[in-house]
């Protein structure tokens, strides 16, 4: 018996080494179907020195009394290796950057029924992590929780209100070089055109029936914030940023290993939290040799700036007017020194690109759509490539048909670069923005201190606005509101061509609005971009929303603790912006001035 118990023992350690040893992260996303209908899907990243990875899986799903599990379906199982020239998952060398992506899918789910103020919770989870880990303590006896939560749009039921998850376009990027700058992008989007935010979570342990899970404790000068080496480690690191706007990450590391990170999307509609997907992958930090055996190390192929800006700068945006024709040369580059027969391979995201990158009629968000050629991807055996996006735009392009006041009228384009170079690829990314502006002014709205007013046009729609949302009905070119809030006014002529009015605020309380606004003070403004909104210590689950001159949101964040203050550190091109802060029962407004960048 003895001897029984003691293989046993043997055999379960040795079950659990090797389990440990196979996840590196993953994501969960779904897609609105209509009526209640979603499907969902998860994707799972393997380390291919690990053991094998399949189904059966299923998702979780946390405080849906209605719904307890999703079964998922496989669907692809690929070698997503970036080290494709050098190391696959059939021939690894012992190598952490060879990685498997397993995706799967559920059959159409119907939901229904409203979310809580925490939300529905679908998650999955495994007992172990990959042992390697550097950034934990005691990575290999971690257990391992992918989650993302599902929010009320407007305390409304599921089978009254369509949204998708944000969804990731870019496969995730599991390995690097050191000693090199990094430039990566989580790429999401979003099929709604919803606002999205970008930060740093907290790496869950396994899920044991309660939530949250325990949290992965970070090791001595790690955090949830600083996930990678920074100059504890090495005075030559430059620590990890993450833009909250874009997701983008930019830093250098000397320092070699392997770390986890978990990047929060949230997904907000006119200001709300309506839903939170997180993806988390182990990034591997590879050793590489200078190429010329000195100091001089390989670097990732560039994006030339197709556009000149209005001070004949390049650029890589450009705005245009409703019903332009857009015809822009891409151009690529690939020049090392020391390196010119590498090969460099291009591929380009966007919701407004058609299908196959050459049809201008569907695949896309809005038609027409864009066109490249040739099309994406590009294998390059040369030091230079380019294409050739085309685009028709319309007033549709304005999106003025979004839910809420905002012009969701800046596209994005993003172009994923990488070279062929062993034993870690270089890799660049690169966005191109182009914005569709209205050809019609904002309209003017007179507040006549019983109603609100706009000049009436013929062959014209009107559509008032209340802290952004629509006000069911008042469609008028008056309109006389009943509480307090931001007021906006939509106008659009017979061919599609419209705009918003600026926001008239409206007071009830009995209290001027200059004095009001005195409860909040936002200082000092102008400055660099450290603004300090203070006197808010009566206010609770504060939004604070950013937008530029154009009307495109900036930054946009909720904050539901706070001791009074909340500073702002603004990482924003020199301009004028419109601050609004609001809360329940409370609004107001403010200009920020940024300069001396």
């Amino acid at each position: 018996m003895k001897k029984l118990a003691l293989i046993c023992a043997i055999v379960f350690c040795a079950l659990q080494q090797s389990y440990a040893s196979h996840l590196m992260g993953g994501e969960i996303t779904w897609k609105c179907q209509g009526n209640g209908d979603f499907v969902f899907r998860l994707t799972v990243y393997r380390d291919c020195n690990g053991i094998p990875f399949g189904p059966p899986v299923a998702l979780d799903v946390l405080d849906n009394p209605a719904l307890t599990q999703i079964n998922m379906n496989l669907i692809s199982q690929t070698d997503i290796s970036p080290l494709s020239a050098c190391i696959t998952c059939t021939n690894t060398m012992g190598y952490s950057g060879a990685v498997e992506e397993f995706i799967f899918e559920s059959n159409v789910v119907h939901l229904t029924g409203t979310p809580p103020a925490s939300g529905w919770k679908f998650i999955w989870y495994s007992c172990c992590r990959n042992a390697a880990i550097d950034n934990l303590q005691n990575g290999g006896s971690l257990g391992f929780t992918v989650r993302a939560i599902m929010y009320d749009v407007q305390n409304l039921p599921v089978t009254s209100v369509c949204n998708s998850s944000p969804q990731f376009d870019e496969k995730a990027v599991t390995a690097m070089g050191n000693n090199v700058p990094i430039h990566y992008v989580p790429l999401a989007h979003d099929d709604e055109m919803d606002s999205l935010s970008f930060q740093f979570a907290q790496p869950y342990d396994s899920y044991a029936g309660s939530w949250p899970p325990a949290s992965c404790p970070y090791g001595p000068n790690y955090s949830v914030n600083s996930p990678l080496p920074g100059t504890a480690q090495n005075p030559l690191n430059q620590p990890v940023t993450l833009d909250p706007l874009t997701g983008d990450m930019n830093f250098l590391s000397v320092t070699s290993g392997d770390f986890v990170a978990v990047v929060k999307v949230s997904e907000y509609r006119c200001g709300e939290l309506i839903s939170e997907v997180f993806r988390e992958i182990q990034l591997a930090i590879m050793n590489q040799l200078p190429i010329d055996s000195v100091s001089i190390f390989n670097t990732a192929p560039s994006v030339i700036p197709p556009f000149v800006d209005a001070l004949g700068n390049p650029s890589y945006s450009d705005t245009v007017f409703a019903g332009d024709y857009v015809n822009a040369n891409i151009t690529f580059d690939e020049f090392d020194t020391l390196e010119l027969s590498q090969k460099f391979k291009v591929m380009a995201y966007g919701n407004e690109f058609g299908a196959g990158f050459t049809d201008s009629s569907s695949g896309c968000l809005i038609p027409p759509c864009v066109t490249a050629n040739p099309p994406l991807p590009l294998d390059s055996q040369m030091t230079f490539a380019s294409t050739v996006l085309s685009w028709q735009t319309t007033t549709d392009h304005l999106g003025l048909n979004y839910p809420c006041a905002y012009l969701p009228n800046t596209y994005t384009f993003l172009f994923s670069l990488r070279d062929d170079y062993c034993i870690v690829h270089a890799f660049e990314y690169q966005r191109v923005n182009i914005t569709v502006m209205p050809v019609t002014p904002k309209p003017g709205v007179v507040n006549t201190g019983a109603y609100l007013e706009s000049p009436l046009m013929a062959n014209r729609s009107y559509q008032w606005y209340k802290n952004r949302w629509p006000v069911i009905g008042a469609t008028a070119n008056t309109f006389s509101p009943t509480s307090n809030g931001s007021y906006q006014l939509r106008v659009i002529d017979a061919t599609g061509e419209g705009n918003y009015s600026e926001p008239v605020y409206i007071n009830y309380t009995g209290v001027s609005e200059e004095e009001y606004k005195q409860k909040i003070t936002i200082g000092p403004n102008p400055n660099k971009g450290r603004f300090n909104i203070s006197n808010i210590r009566t206010l609770q689950n504060i939004t604070v929303t950013i937008t530029d001159m154009d009307g495109r949101i900036v930054y946009l964040k909720q904050h539901q603790h706070h001791n009074g203050e909340l500073p702002l550190w603004l990482n924003l091109k020199n301009g004028v912006y419109t601050l609004c802060v609001t809360a329940e029962n409370y609004l107001q407004t403010e200009r920020l001035v940024i300069n001396g960048h």
